[in-house]
C-alpha cells in the first residue's frame, strides 16, 4: 500500500509540471487611455474613424463640423495638416480599403447634405469625382468588403424626400454603383455596419427609420440582404458604433440611444448570435461615438461621442486572450497506462485554470 501511494505521488508530480506562457491578458475589459502629451483631439461627436492597417494608425476625420485629421498610433495622437483636406463636416462615414491602401470617406452634413468622395493615403486627402455617385446624405454607414474589394454604403438621411434612405451602393475605387437587391432593410439612419472577413458578410444592426428605433440584424453578401433572427440581440437603438475584431472573428457593438436613454452595453456578433459581454469596466453611456479595430494591437478603439455633452475620452476594448499551456515530463506506466495531464479550461488571467489528470491506476 505504501509503495502504491508513493508510486502515485511520483506519477502525479512528474506530470503536473507545465508551462503557461503569455499570461498577461485580462478578461474582457474597457480601458480608458488618458493621454497627457499634446496634441490631443477636442471633444467630438458625429465624427468618423477607420484603421489604416498598413500604417498601423487609427484615423479620425472631423466631427462637430470641423475639418481636422487625427491619427492615433497606440501611444500618442498626431494632428495631421495635409495640403488638401475635405471641407468641415459631421455625420459622415469612412472605411479602409485594404486592397488600395486608403481610407474612403463619403458625405456628411455642414449646412447641407454633402455628396463628395474623398480618399486618405496617409499623407494627403484626394477628392475623387466619379461619373456616378450616391445622393448627398448624412448619418449613413459604410464598411469595406475585403473579399470582394468593395466599399459598401447603406442608408442615411437626406434633407429631401424620402428623408430616410434605403439604398445600397458600392465603391470600387473608380465609381459608385447602386445595387438593387430583391430584399433590403427598411430605410434608416444612425445605424452601424461592419464587415466580417471570416464569413464574407457585411453585418448591419439597428438605426432610426424615421419613426422608430430598430433592433434588427441584416447581412449583405454582395448580391442580397438577408435578415437574421438570432436568439439573443441588443435592444432597439440608434447612434451606436460597431467594429470588426479581425483576430477573433467578431463584430463588437457599443452604446447608442434607445428606449430609456443612453446605453453603455457591449455586444459581440459571431455570425449566428449576439452575446452580451459584461466587461470588468465600462465607458459611460453615449451616442454618436466612433470605433475602429486596431489589428496590430489586438483591440477596439473608441473615441468621443455624446454623453451629456461632446466627449474627448479615448477607450480601448481589450478582449480576453488565452495564454498557452504545455505539459512536460513523463509519468510512470501503470495498469491503466501512462497518466496524462490535460487542460480543461483556457489559462486566462483572473479566471480558474483547471487541469485533469487521467490514466491513474487504482490503489
Amino acid at each position: 500500500m505504501h509503495h502504491s501511494l508513493a508510486h502515485h505521488a511520483l506519477t502525479f508530480f512528474s506530470l503536473v509540471a507545465c508551462v503557461v506562457s503569455g499570461l498577461d491578458a485580462q478578461t474582457n475589459t474597457w480601458v480608458q487611455r488618458k493621454i497627457t502629451t499634446s496634441p490631443v483631439p477636442p471633444a467630438l461627436s458625429g465624427h468618423a474613424m477607420a484603421y489604416d492597417s498598413i500604417r498601423k494608425r487609427t484615423v479620425i476625420f472631423s466631427g462637430n463640423s470641423q475639418a481636422d485629421t487625427w491619427e492615433w498610433d497606440g501611444k500618442n495622437w498626431a494632428l495631421i495638416k495635409p495640403a488638401t483636406s475635405p471641407s468641415p463636416r459631421g455625420e459622415h462615414a469612412m472605411a479602409y480599403d485594404s486592397a488600395r491602401q486608403c481610407i474612403v470617406m463619403f458625405g456628411g452634413y455642414n449646412r447641407s447634405n454633402l455628396a463628395d468622395t474623398w480618399e486618405w493615403d496617409g499623407k494627403n486627402w484626394t477628392q475623387i469625382k466619379p461619373a456616378t455617385s450616391p445622393p448627398g446624405r448624412q448619418q449613413h454607414a459604410m464598411a469595406y468588403d475585403a473579399g470582394r474589394k468593395r466599399t459598401v454604403l447603406f442608408g442615411g438621411s437626406s434633407r429631401l424626400a424620402p428623408y430616410v434612405l434605403a439604398d445600397t451602393w458600392e465603391w470600387d475605387g473608380k465609381n459608385w454603383t447602386q445595387i438593387k437587391p430583391a430584399t433590403s432593410p427598411l430605410g434608416r439612419d444612425v445605424h452601424a455596419m461592419a464587415y466580417q472577413l471570416a464569413r464574407g458578410r457585411t453585418v448591419l444592426f439597428g438605426g432610426w427609420n424615421g419613426s422608430n428605433r430598430m433592433g434588427d440584424t441584416w447581412e449583405w453578401d454582395g448580391k442580397n440582404w438577408t435578415q437574421i433572427k438570432p436568439a439573443s440581440s441588443p435592444s432597439n437603438r440608434s447612434d451606436h458604433a460597431m467594429a470588426y475584431d479581425w483576430v477573433r472573428g467578431r463584430a463588437v457593438l457599443f452604446g447608442g440611444y434607445g428606449p430609456g436613454g443612453l446605453f453603455a452595453d457591449t455586444w459581440e456578433w459571431n455570425g449566428k448570435n449576439w452575446t452580451w459581454i459584461r466587461p470588468t469596466s465600462l465607458p459611460p453611456a453615449r451616442l454618436n461615438h466612433a470605433m475602429a479595430y486596431d489589428f496590430a494591437r489586438g483591440r477596439t478603439v473608441m473615441f468621443g461621442g455624446w454623453t451629456s455633452q461632446p466627449s474627448a475620452e479615448l477607450w480601448e476594448y481589450i478582449p480576453a486572450s488565452p495564454a498557452t499551456f504545455t505539459s512536460f515530463g513523463s509519468g510512470c506506466k501503470g495498469s491503466a497506462g501512462i497518466p496524462q495531464l490535460t487542460a480543461t479550461t483556457k489559462p486566462i488571467y483572473g479566471k480558474t485554470f483547471t487541469t485533469m489528470l487521467s490514466g491513474l491506476q487504482t490503489a
